[in-house]
């Protein structure tokens, strides 16, 4: 999704969620960092759920990107595991996000070792609410 919008040089704020339950469980550190770089509307923020020396947000995923809302009027994608997914749609239902905003893609395991996350800023640095 980065990508298509990188290539179609899309002028939206876009604010990327990426999740994993340790620092070193985050799938492709190297190309999020250069789209991140890239991309001046883009804001990534890592979260972890299960890493208490992790230096940014921590938590189940969509708790922390329901923080950072509210996202009444925005179009929200989501990808993961088949749980994952379940239980985030059913998250943002209980916080008012209407279901036809919201767009799912499930898969059941990453392929190979993901890169390293540890290198994102801390969210603490620019999460205002």
């Amino acid at each position: 999704m980065l990508g298509q919008i990188a290539k179609e040089n899309v002028q939206r704020r876009v604010h990327l969620f990426v999740g994993a339950r340790t620092a070193g469980e985050f799938y492709d550190a190297e190309a999020i960092h250069a789209f991140e770089r890239s991309m001046p509307g883009l804001r990534v923020i890592p979260a972890t759920s299960d890493d208490p020396s992790f230096r940014g947000e921590r938590g189940r995923l969509v708790d922390v990107a329901l923080g950072y809302g509210p996202w009444p009027d925005e179009e929200i994608y989501v990808c993961g595991s088949p749980e994952m997914v379940s239980g985030t749609r059913a998250a943002l239902r209980a916080a008012g996000i209407a279901a036809d905003h919201v767009h799912c893609e499930e898969f059941n395991s990453y392929a190979g070792a993901a890169p390293d996350l540890t290198g994102f800023r801390s969210a603490d640095e620019d999460h205002s609410g």
